[in-house]
């Protein structure tokens, strides 16, 4: 079947500038409804044909991979458009070749189609008013064609709040648009597969993230991996074969834009480590660089010519995806984890390995946001982040030179099963690093650990019975003065099985009334106890300089998992047996606590007082007290409680006034902590009289 794409639409046909015989296609594709038309920050999608002569060559180059014109190398084939807008600023868009396809859910299969409209370019306005475009296609043979007239179109005013921004010396993103502040509220949905993906994978991919944007969440993680739609993973100079996967990608932007969705795009770690057997097809011996090139990791970071076709794979990806307002983050995942390979093979110290690292790294960054005029792509709306699995001693000793000096936004991932792990560990990572780097913070990656392949007989099993740690680290690292909540890894592994995403819709009301204009904000960490085994409670809170408003969490951790074992049938039977009462089943098919659970869930690490004491304990309304401190002197407050699970979240539940001390401290008297609210949001706001007065 041969489909004409767009031609109903706007079709131009113009005369060719030499170099081959036939005319260069030009159509409007999108918006479909709207041809000339687009509203200031939607997609605007323009169709062009390759000349008769030209699309030969490029037939040729697939079948032979050797002769003809490689569509995928810039130097041989060549497609740009110069948009110009209103006031009169113009922007070099690249072109990118491109396949449609469809699916085939019931063998799992794409079928290609064909399309007269072979190139794509994509766009999204910034200004309204009346905009022009050139379009101009080059090929190794010499110049294609040129557009003798301009195409102009109109920006209209739009709903779109724009794309995010970040400043150093602030805590939080803003929309672009309207300046309101941006609060990430999500976790990651990375991909739908640890292997080749398929469209039954793109479904089950779909079906998880509708679940977030359905649910609250505005915010997640998207994989540009090998096994999905990375482009140079099969070949550094072919994508042929990844047209497909990028054809679904393509699919869910529309999807992710109409649902609101932002996202970091990430390189993950697995391209440049020694093999890793969660992702069997992706790891440093299987990179095409290395098998089509023999390369050391030395060269892949500093050669010339694989440092060229790095770029023209960076050239592609943003041409495809990088118009999206959506599309607010790019970097590499936990570089710790390929630098460490780097390290012994060169048998470099740290910061030798991370002066590469960072080297490279910059080279990636200024190539897709310096303008074209300086040899880069002009997307620098899109921040960059990297991160790492642990902070290494050489960024913390020399916070001006390595990767979170050259980052817009920094991330650390942090596994763990502790009671301790956000009071003893997360919120001292969270303040070392806005101290030393003072730019946007986010746990980018939170959850139980899995240190077994299978990830069946591991604490991620955990997550079949309870949600009660999922709730604890996503409130918990909410307040530490990150952009965003602490996003979870485990997705796939039992956080959608249970529909913990449903907390987000409380998160997403509760942040909605936070001021976050009400001034700078310090963040400050409380307990009702010095030890971690003694402490019941514990609170996290962001309070302004001038004392007069805060915001935070409280909660009763004698509830986490260890001690729920006591409590709760699911967890007791893992404690008595080692395994579920009956497997989860994954959407992928994986069955969590099949098998007996390998992790030292007994180890006496994970036990406080309360362990063997009866599990959890529960406070009556009253009957116990947060302390608050860095208030105004003998001010009056209200605090506002709000609840904080998924069964119930954000309705406010409690009010209370109170006067601070003249030390500017004071404690309030809590509502019920127990297993169905083991913990409460809350603001507190100057008020100018006590009620009742």
């Amino acid at each position: 079947m041969r489909i004409f794409i767009g031609l109903c639409f706007f079709l131009f046909f113009l005369p060719q500038a030499g170099g081959c015989n036939g005319v260069l296609y030009v159509s409007w594709v999108s918006p479909e409804q709207t041809p000339n038309k687009v509203d200031k920050y939607e997609k605007l999608e323009i169709g062009v044909a390759s000349p008769f002569a030209i699309s030969n060559q490029i037939q040729q180059f697939f079948e032979t991979q050797k002769h003809g014109l490689n569509p995928f190398n810039p130097d041989q084939i060549n497609l740009e458009a110069i948009f110009t807008a209103p006031s009169g600023k113009s922007k070099r868009i690249y072109g990118f070749y491109y396949q449609p396809y469809s699916r085939d859910l019931k063998n799992d299969v794409w079928i290609p189609h064909t399309t007269n409209l072979d190139w794509r370019i994509r766009f999204a306005p910034d200004e309204e008013g009346e905009w022009n475009m050139s379009v101009k296609m080059t090929s190794a043979d010499g110049e294609i064609n040129i557009l003798e007239k301009s195409l102009v179109f109109s920006c209209t005013p739009t709903k779109n709040k724009g794309y995010l921004t970040a400043e150093k010396g602030t805590r939080f993103l803003t929309y672009s648009e309207t300046k309101e502040p941006f609060f990430a509220t999500g976790h990651n949905v990375t991909h739908a597969s640890y292997d080749e993906y398929s469209p039954r994978d793109a479904q089950r991919h779909y079906t998880w993230l509708r679940q977030l944007a359905d649910n609250g969440a505005n915010f997640f993680r998207l994989e540009m991996g090998g096994q999905t739609f990375l482009p140079d993973w099969n070949s550094p100079t072919n994508y042929n074969t990844k047209l497909a996967e990028m054809w679904e990608l393509d699919r869910l932007m529309d999807s992710i834009h109409h649902w609101g969705l932002y996202f970091i795009m990430f390189r993950h770690h697995v391209e440049l480590e020694t093999a890793h057997s969660d992702w069997p097809i992706v790891q440093w011996d299987k990179n095409p660089y290395k098998t089509t090139f023999g390369i050391t990791r030395q060269e892949y970071f500093t050669d010339s010519e694989m440092l060229r076709l790095q770029k023209n794979t960076l050239r592609y990806i943003f041409s495809r995806w990088g118009y999206s307002v959506n599309f607010a983050f790019y970097g590499y995942s936990e570089i710790d984890n390929f630098y460490k390979d780097y390290m012994k093979e060169n048998n470099l110290n740290e910061k030798e390995a991370l002066t590469t690292i960072t080297s490279w790294l910059k080279e990636h960054k200024e190539f897709y946001t310096q303008p074209s005029e300086n040899g880069g792509l002009g997307y620098d709306r899109i921040l960059f982040l990297n991160t790492y699995a642990a902070l290494p001693g050489a960024e913390k000793s020399n916070p001006g030179r390595f990767v979170f000096n050259l980052n817009d936004v920094n991330g650390i991932h942090k596994y763990g099963e502790t009671k301790g792990i956000n009071y003893d560990w997360n919120f001292k990572e969270a303040q070392l690093v806005w101290e030393k780097w003072k730019k946007p913070f986010i746990f980018e990656e939170l959850g139980y650990n899995a240190n077994y392949p299978d990830g069946n007989s591991d604490f991620i099993a955990l997550y079949c019975c309870t949600d009660i740690d999922f709730n604890r680290y996503t409130w918990a690292t909410s307040l530490m003065g990150t952009f965003g909540t602490g996003m979870h890894w485990w997705w796939d592994r039992g956080l959608h099985l249970g529909e913990y995403y449903r907390l987000y819709n409380g998160i997403n009301y509760f942040f909605n009334q936070v001021d976050f204009r009400a001034g700078e904000f310090s963040t400050i960490r409380w307990r009702d106890k010095r030890r971690t085994k003694k402490a019941s409670l514990e609170a996290y809170y962001q309070r302004n300089d001038g004392g007069s408003y805060a915001f935070g969490w409280v909660s009763n951790v004698t509830f986490y998992w260890r001690n729920l074992m006591e409590t709760d049938d699911c967890l007791k039977h893992i404690k008595e047996t080692g395994k579920l009462v009956s497997p989860c089943v994954c959407e992928d098919g994986i069955r969590l606590g099949e098998d007996t659970i390998k992790a030292d869930i007994l180890n006496p690490r994970f036990e406080d007082i309360f362990t063997h004491t009866g599990g959890p304990r529960i406070f009556k309304e009253g009957e116990t007290r947060m302390k608050l401190k860095g208030l105004k002197r003998n001010k009056t407050y209200e605090i506002t409680f709000y609840f904080a699970t998924r069964e119930i979240s954000g309705v406010s539940v409690q009010q209370q006034t109170f006067r601070a001390s003249r030390l500017g401290k004071t404690s309030v008297s809590l509502p019920v902590l127990d297993r169905q609210n083991p913990g409460y949001a809350f603001i507190v706001k100057e008020t100018p009289i006590l009620r009742n007065q």
